[in-house]
């Protein structure tokens, strides 16, 4: 993982995808090891569901716009980055605008997705499916009057997918998001063995880490051994920016004032080399 004082540094084709999120849905995302598809009733971003190009008719608008609420979702992550007049690549964690507008004010986690693991673990139940992985596109301007709707909805998506679901306003630029879409996909996708690492916000609090810690621990749930004390960091300001600092002798002080039995998971964890 990119942890500050790491001899690792960010790259910009590392693959790894930044999922900010609460920690309600970080506990419910480790406890199943899954990430749930979003709606795009419940984007923040109003402009999501428009057509934005040459329209044949009012009625086929609305049949595209229902159609991708009742049909189509997508997960959102950030990605390593290049700032301006910066020649060092940035972390996907490096984001303090997203830990206060998606993680809660920071109180919620990064979850950072390694790509190629994650489309490996889900191309059983994604084969067949209509689905793209992408980088976003922004720009001044979303209207393209080169396309026009045609009656089928379904059909119009297929064909114009770039231009309705990978390009915003500029304004969001400063996210660098990668997006996966698509349409009638399952509403759960598998994280198992795709993780590099958690970072969690300033604000965590230490009733939610005791929650994680106990997912992580005990038997019958999707996460037990799935984590060790290094997969997890913590958001740290400096200078203004975010960097990820290892916590790993805080998660085992954790593990260890829990009350219940975590035998199976020490022994685990000098199995790993603790």
């Amino acid at each position: 993982m990119y942890l500050y004082g790491n001899t690792k540094v960010p790259r910009l084709d590392d693959g790894f995808l930044y999922h900010f999120t609460t920690a309600d849905s970080l506990l419910k995302i480790v406890e199943h090891m899954t990430l749930q598809l979003s709606s795009f009733t419940l984007l923040n971003d109003l402009n999501e569901t428009e057509v934005n190009c040459e329209r044949s008719g009012g009625m086929d608008v609305i049949n595209v716009q229902n159609f991708i609420k009742e049909h189509c979702g997508l997960i959102c992550f950030t990605q390593n980055y290049k700032q301006q007049d910066n020649p060092f690549c940035q972390s996907g964690c490096n984001h303090p605008r997203m830990w206060a507008q998606y993680a809660d004010n920071n109180q919620g986690a990064c979850v950072v997705i390694n790509e190629a693991a994650f489309k490996k673990r889900n191309k059983e139940v994604l084969h067949g499916k209509f689905f793209k992985i992408e980088n976003v596109n922004y720009s001044l301007t979303l209207y393209n009057k080169w396309i026009q709707t045609n009656g089928k909805p379904e059909k119009f998506i297929k064909e114009n997918w770039k231009h309705l679901f990978f390009n915003k306003y500029c304004d969001w630029e400063q996210e660098h998001e990668r997006r996966l879409f698509g349409i009638d996909l399952p509403k759960y996708l598998s994280i198992k063995g795709c993780i590099e690492f958690i970072c969690l916000g300033r604000r965590f609090s230490n009733e939610n880490l005791q929650r994680l810690v106990h997912l992580i621990v005990s038997p019958g749930y999707e996460s037990y051994k799935q984590f060790i004390p290094h997969d997890f960091a913590q958001q740290q300001n400096s200078n203004g920016s975010v960097l990820p600092m290892p916590i790993a002798s805080k998660i085992i002080d954790t593990v260890k004032q829990l009350n219940e039995d975590a035998t199976r998971y020490w022994l685990f964890l000098k199995k790993e080399g603790y």
